[in-house]
């Protein structure tokens, strides 16, 4: 198995240039890892292992950047959680130009709440969205989209209900709910308030709410 990965690898390496130059039976390759030694037909040790530590760095470095992702959403959450003391059903804030330094895509003047629970612990989340001019949406941890919400939503900013499922959890269709189902327990949900008056939009945003899908007949009203 050793050997077959490495002549696969071997070949991958000169596929570009296979076509140009004939490789020898035995003697010095030039590529961009070096000068080569084939003999006989067969890498050297040397190669060999200058082949196997090249596959290493390959792979790591496709770990790191597929990682990325899931990192930056576990990293966001556990900021929230241990700054902002979030807890799985809190929206966290941000308002001002301040508030958003560390968001690349936000903009200075429109208000944006986010969300980061965990189902494992919730059980089969709510996400409530208020009619109006509001749109964000819900992501799995790989910031794989579940659903647009808000006026680029199902809903079409008429508001509504989004029931979301964990992996693990039990198949649910109640009428009246946007039902989706997440492949990762911690899921996002991110929105933002698009009234041109600061003080609707923020109010707007205030009337987001996420709670327990068990627990929906045990919630207050939402104020005007």
């Amino acid at each position: 198995m050793r050997i077959m990965t490495v002549f696969v690898a071997f070949a991958a390496l000169f596929t570009s240039t296979a076509l140009s130059q004939e490789l020898p039976t035995t003697g010095v390759i030039d590529s961009r890892l070096g000068k080569l030694e084939v003999i006989n037909g067969f890498p050297s040790d040397e190669t060999v292992t200058k082949l196997f530590d090249d596959m290493d760095f390959q792979r790591a470095t496709q770990a790191y950047l597929w990682a990325l992702p899931y990192v930056a959403m576990a990293e966001w959450q556990r900021q929230q959680r241990e700054i902002f003391g979030a807890g799985e059903l809190d929206y966290v804030d941000y308002l001002d130009f301040k508030d958003k330094l560390g968001i690349l895509t936000a903009n200075a003047t429109t208000p944006y709440t986010m969300a980061f629970p965990d189902l494992a612990k919730t059980g089969p989340l709510v996400f409530e969205i208020p009619p109006g001019p509001i749109a964000g949406g819900i992501l799995d941890f790989w910031q794989r989209p579940l659903s647009d919400t808000g006026q680029t939503g199902p809903e079409k900013g008429k508001g509504g209900k989004f029931l979301v499922l964990g992996p693990n959890d039990p198949d649910l269709n109640p009428e009246g709910y946007f039902v989706l189902r997440s492949p990762t327990n911690n899921v996002w949900s991110g929105q933002r308030g698009l009234d041109p008056d600061a003080s609707k939009a923020k109010a707007l945003v205030a009337q987001l709410r996420i709670y327990p899908y068990a627990e929906r007949d045990k919630l207050p009203e939402i104020g005007p």
